[in-house]
């Protein structure tokens, strides 16, 4: 089946399940940014978060993530995205993690080797919240976020081209893709005759 939007309620129900920091923060960020989780996964402490002599600093207002197709794009975030990654980072660096350091951390073995939290793992976080706080995990998946934030995105702006650009689209038809399925458009053309 494939991935559906979540409604506001689902996405906030989502987040207020989550039990650790670093779940709270990549459901936060993948609900607000629009990154594809593969993008998420990747993310390093200093592509968010402003250092000086090794000191955190602030989280930034924008992130430059690389994308399919080697091409760069920019992602604003949001009050709540930067909030959740605040108190991550904080914490973060309290227990020794640098500024190159994975920003969604899976683990940390022995030899003090980093692991990023892989997509199969975000996949299953998502699945387990879900299923415990939505009682249903059918068509939730990580990708699920990133439909949300497209479609409220267009809701609020009416600009595809914009959704376009936030979602890192090559083709537009992509980006219709998104908006259509979660929004029901075109669904009833046919009502719409004058005979």
């Amino acid at each position: 089946m494939k991935s559906r939007a979540l409604v506001r309620s689902e996405v906030k129900a989502i987040i207020s399940g989550c039990e650790s920091p670093r779940d709270k923060a990549i459901i936060t960020l993948a609900s607000n940014s629009g990154f594809r989780a593969s993008e998420l996964c990747s993310l390093k402490l200093s592509q968010v978060a402003l250092f000086k002599n090794g000191n955190f600093i602030s989280i930034k207002d924008v992130v430059f993530q690389n994308t399919k197709g080697g091409k760069q794009r920019a992602v604003k975030l949001n009050s709540d995205a930067k909030k959740s990654l605040k108190g991550l980072v904080k914490g973060m660096i309290g227990r020794g993690f640098g500024e190159n350091s994975p920003l969604f951390v899976a683990h940390k073995n022995g030899n003090g080797l980093i692991k990023s939290i892989t997509r199969q793992r975000f996949w299953q976080i998502v699945k387990e919240l879900a299923g415990k706080v939505l009682g249903e995990q059918r068509g939730i998946s990580c990708h699920s976020f990133r439909k949300s934030f497209a479609t409220r995105l267009y809701e609020k702006t009416k600009d595809i081209l914009f959704v376009q650009a936030c979602l890192g689209h090559a083709n537009v038809t992509t980006t219709q893709k998104y908006i259509q399925s979660s929004l029901g458009l075109f669904n009833d053309l046919d009502n719409l005759g004058f005979s």
